[in-house]
């Protein structure tokens, strides 16, 4: 794997917002602050979680397809990875956000799921070939 440091990089943070996650939610009350910083961690735990996985797909997926994939470079494989990182952390903790206040149901959840799908779409389109 070509992306060893950022995927070692990544895995460290993650591994720290989940735990520093943990700590908040069994050692602080849910005040306004608190979950606050429980949806900035949350978003920013599963954003770090988001990523590795994202290259491993792609590079699995494309890394043996046509070769246009491959001539896009590396370069582009990891910030395809980076943005739908952070796509996945701001669905995430926007949904997290809407639990809190009682306004998530299930077709508000799928209606966010497909903006956040194609908002990553649109992204590839843009994207050198």
């Amino acid at each position: 794997m070509r992306h060893r440091a950022f995927v070692a990089g990544t895995g460290i943070l993650a591994v720290l917002q989940w735990g520093a996650l943990l700590v908040l939610v069994n050692r602080k009350p849910p005040t306004l602050i608190n979950q606050a910083v429980f949806l900035l961690l949350w978003g920013g735990a599963v954003m770090c979680s988001a990523m590795p996985l994202a290259l491993a797909i792609q590079q699995r997926l494309w890394g043996l397809g046509r070769r246009s994939a491959l001539s896009a470079g590396w370069g582009v494989v990891r910030s395809r990875a980076v943005r739908q990182g952070v796509l996945a952390g701001m669905l995430a903790a926007a949904l997290m956000a809407l639990q809190f206040l009682g306004m998530l149901n299930a077709l508000l959840g799928a209606f966010m799921v497909l903006v956040a799908v194609l908002i990553e779409m649109l992204a590839r389109t843009r994207e050198p070939i």
